[in-house]
C-alpha cells in the first residue's frame, strides 16, 4: 500500500511540474500578445500624429527652409516629433529632339530647378525600446520662400 502512495505522490509532482511549465509558456505568450497589441496601437497613434504635424506645415502659405521639434500633450505626451522644410534640387530632364525652339524656351521659362520638401519624424519609447516613423512630402517651389540668389541657383 505504501508503494502505491509513493507512486501517486510522484505522479502528482510530475503533473504539477508540467502544469507550471505550461502556465509559464501561456503567461509569456499572453505577455507578448499584449506587447504586440500595444506596439500596433503606438504605430497607429504615431501615424495620426505625423499627419497632424505634416498638415500644420502644409497649411502654411509660404515656408522657409528650417526645422523644429516638439512633444505632444495629453495622452500622447510620450511621443516627440521633429520636422524639417528643405530645398530639393530637380535636375533638368532630357528634352525630346523634336521640340521647337519656342517650346524649349517656354519649358525653360516655366521650369523650376528645385522643389520644397517637408520631412516629419515621430519617435517614442516602449519597454526601453525606441521607435520612430518618418513621412515626407514635396511642395511646389512657389510655396518655398528663398532669398533671390537661391531661387535662381
Amino acid at each position: 500500500m505504501s508503494r502505491r502512495a509513493g507512486y501517486i505522490l510522484f505522479e502528482t509532482v510530475v503533473a504539477m511540474g508540467i502544469l507550471s511549465i505550461s502556465l509559464i509558456v501561456v503567461y509569456n505568450g499572453m505577455n507578448q500578445a499584449l506587447f504586440l497589441r500595444s506596439r500596433a496601437q503606438d504605430f497607429t497613434t504615431a501615424r495620426f500624429l505625423l499627419q497632424e504635424v505634416m498638415a500644420k506645415r502644409e497649411l502654411e502659405l509660404e515656408m522657409q527652409p528650417g526645422s523644429g521639434q516638439g512633444t505632444f500633450e495629453g495622452e500622447d505626451a510620450r511621443f516627440q516629433y521633429r520636422w524639417e522644410v528643405s530645398k530639393v534640387p530637380v535636375p533638368v530632364p532630357p528634352l525630346p529632339p523634336a521640340l521647337t525652339e519656342e517650346e524649349r524656351e517656354r519649358f525653360f521659362k516655366m521650369f523650376k530647378k528645385y522643389m520644397g520638401k517637408i520631412t516629419v519624424v515621430v519617435s517614442w519609447s516602449r519597454r526601453g525600446l525606441d521607435y520612430e516613423i518618418k513621412g515626407e512630402t514635396l511642395i511646389p517651389p512657389e510655396r518655398l520662400w528663398l532669398p533671390e540668389e537661391e531661387r535662381d541657383a
